[in-house]
């Protein structure tokens, strides 16, 4: 938690001081607590990764690849890239595309 700044690594969500027990770590890898396999993410998140059945709507792409780690084979319909949507969706000028590049696909 402390390397990923008390920050979901999913949705960028950064609680206040005395809020901090909303983030959790996710092992990527049941039983595996190597740092590099190990992820923080806000409870909602992390509900998202660990119970959804099927993906259906747009999701960030780093939670995609956790998703799809924890749900293989499941039913999951994938978005166009987000770059086709930034003239309709960035009249503020903010960044649209927070990817994680830590979170990568493990190769199992």
């Amino acid at each position: 938690m402390r390397r990923d700044h008390w920050t979901c690594r999913g949705c960028f969500y950064r609680p206040a001081q005395q809020d901090r027990d909303w983030i959790v770590v996710r092992h990527r890898v049941p039983g595996v607590s190597k740092p590099g396999l190990m992820i923080s993410l806000c409870a909602a998140c992390h509900a998202i990764v660990e119970r959804l059945q099927a993906v259906h709507t747009w999701l960030p792409p780093q939670l995609v690849i956790l998703w799809r780690e924890q749900h293989p084979g499941a039913e999951c319909q994938l978005p166009l890239p987000i770059e086709c949507f930034e003239e309709w969706f960035d009249q503020s000028g903010a960044s649209l595309t927070r990817f994680n590049p830590k979170v990568v696909e493990l190769d199992l």
